[in-house]
This record gives structure tokens, sequence and C-alpha cells, in this order.
């Protein structure tokens, strides 16, 4: 009669089943783990840049606001300038302009400059991107004799370039009424729309940006009230 004997060493297939088993357990636990740290880490990231986005154009577009200037543009008939222009209690849609004159800066070659200007910020489709850039167009006031004219300072995509991946620009104009001691919202009938060319300044600015990232995980709503000195005519 034989008897079988029970080896003392090595596996049998069932044990090497499960210890496959629980090492695809781990490696997948493993794997899910870095996913979702690589997840958090790229998120953070987003709200980052999104707040760098914000900064850079709130600071520049408040700096601008608070030196606008409301005197008319005497001499100039060059065409592409209204004023204080915007779509008041509306969205600045691409094609679109928020536009001003103030006292700013330009960076022309490799020097930056400084004057009165006309600044135009518009915003600029991303192809293949539910997303826009905000940019900036600067032109410098050239007065010669009883003739103004506009000049362009630089042609330069990233001398123009203000913000990235914005989905919405608002600009919401206010007066303050003496009468009911409150402010009010253009237009109204105390404070009518501007016409283009009169170049006049509301009392304060609304300024409504919305942010995103190109996937569009994050989405902030950032507004700033920018009041401006009167300057007289």
């Amino acid at each position: 009669m034989r008897f079988w004997q029970k080896r003392k060493s090595g596996f049998t297939l069932i044990e090497l089943m499960i210890s496959v088993a629980l090492m695809l357990v781990l490696v997948s636990s493993v794997v899910m783990v870095f996913n979702h740290t690589t997840t958090v880490f790229n998120v953070s990231e987003a709200k980052m840049s999104i707040y760098q986005n914000a900064r850079a154009a709130m600071e520049i577009m408040a700096k601008e606001l608070t030196s606008a200037d409301n005197t008319p543009l005497t001499g100039y008939a060059g065409g592409d300038y209204d004023g204080f222009n915007v779509a008041y209690n509306g969205t600045v849609s691409a094609g679109g302009r928020f536009q001003f004159k103030s006292n700013t800066f330009w960076i022309t070659g490799s020097s930056r400059q400084n004057g009165m200007a006309v600044v135009d910020y518009y915003l600029q489709n991303v192809p293949g991107y539910n997303v826009r850039n905000l940019m900036r167009r600067v032109r410098r006031i050239s007065i010669t004799g009883s003739t103004t004219t506009l000049v362009e300072v630089s042609n330069s995509i990233l001398a123009q370039y203000v913000a990235n991946d914005n989905t919405s620009f608002q600009i919401d104009c206010f007066e303050y009424d003496a009468v009911g001691s409150q402010w009010k919202q253009y237009p109204t009938t105390t404070y009518p729309q501007t016409s283009p060319g009169d170049n006049k300044l509301p009392g304060a600015v609304r300024i409504t940006i919305k942010f995103t990232d190109r996937e569009s995980r994050i989405v902030r709503v950032l507004s700033r009230t920018v009041w401006i000195p009167k300057v007289s005519s």
C-alpha cells in the first residue's frame, strides 16, 4: 500500500491563487491612493492658478480705473474710441470691450513707460475650450497742435495678455443719488446711460469675473467695487 505524503515545502494551487488575489487587492489600493492624491494635487494647482489670474486682472483694472480721466479727447477723429464705454448691466462678451481713458503703463520693447492712454479690456476665445482670455489693449495719446492720435504701443500678444480661463466678464456702473442718499445702478432717469464719446465716468464700477481652469473642475466668481475719483472736464 502506498501513502501520499504532503510536501513539506512549496505552495498549493489554492495558496498561490489566494496570494495573487491579495497582491492584486494591495496594488489596486495603492493605485487608488496615488490617483486620489494626484487628483487633489491637480485641483489645488487649478485653485492657485485661478487666484493668481484673479489678482492679476483685478489689481491692474482697479489701478487703472482709479486713475481714469473724464476729460474729452479733443481733436481726435480716428474712430474706435467711444470714451467710457461698456455694455451697462450686461456681460462684456467676446467681440465687445470695456474702454476708458487713464494714466497708465505699457511695455514698449523691453522698457516700461507710462502716460495718458486709452485702455480696452476684452475677451478672446480660446479654441477648443469653453473659456476665454482677458486681454488688454493700450493706445498712447499723442497730441500735436490741435490734432490727437492714438498710437498702438505693442502688437505683442504677451504684452496684451492679462489673465486666462475666464468664462464671463461683467461691468456694473453706479452713481450716488444725493436725493435718495443711495447708490443707483446705471441706467436711471437721473443718470442715463452715457452716449458714445462724452467720456462721462461713473462714481463707482463693480467688476465681476468668473474664472475656471481648462478642465472646468473649479469655478470661482470674484467681484470688486472700485470708487472713481471725479476729474473736472
